[in-house]
């Protein structure tokens, strides 16, 4: 079917159990970084528009920005690679009093012939009780510099 787009989540082991390696090997630039901040579906305070701006002071512009700079110093430009390069996306999920943070790196992988949009590299976790903006923001660093870390172990350092 024409214009189909499937995205395909593998968790590392599937990856290595189909072998592919979860790597960021070869990697040299990326399309973009996208910034998703999801209010949760629930009732009461959950339901409200716009909660985790409103509560944590959350705007997907300064994250953004923020994470691209991160990626321009390690050598990994963002806003540079052509239309299949990966595409590094940030999601923050949550209400007040849970929140949730990944970073999933998708790329145009070839599955049986087929070329798929699949996350091929993911960090995040679950944050409950006493969360700040901060302690949100801090989360999304901490995994920005994991993806670096391991591209630099994969790829080694830029030189200019």
């Amino acid at each position: 079917m024409k214009g189909l787009l499937v995205v395909l989540s593998l968790s590392a082991t599937a990856l290595s159990a189909q072998g592919v390696t979860a790597n960021l090997r070869g990697i040299k630039y990326l399309k973009a970084v996208t910034v998703n901040l999801i209010d949760g579906n629930g009732t009461g305070g959950c339901a409200e528009a716009g909660i985790l701006a409103k509560t944590y002071g959350l705007l997907a512009d300064p994250i953004r920005v923020e994470t691209e700079l991160r990626l321009r110093e390690a050598g990994l430009p963002p806003d540079s690679g052509g239309p299949s390069a990966p595409v590094l996306q940030v999601w923050v999920t949550g209400c007040p009093g849970f929140v949730e943070v990944n970073l999933l790196l998708l790329e145009l992988v070839q599955v049986r012939g087929q070329s798929i949009v699949a996350v091929t590299w993911q960090q995040g976790g679950d944050m409950f009780n006493y969360i700040t903006s901060e302690k949100i923001r801090s989360a999304i660093r901490d995994q920005v510099s994991a993806l670096v870390n391991q591209w630099l172990a994969n790829n080694g350092p830029t030189v200019k």
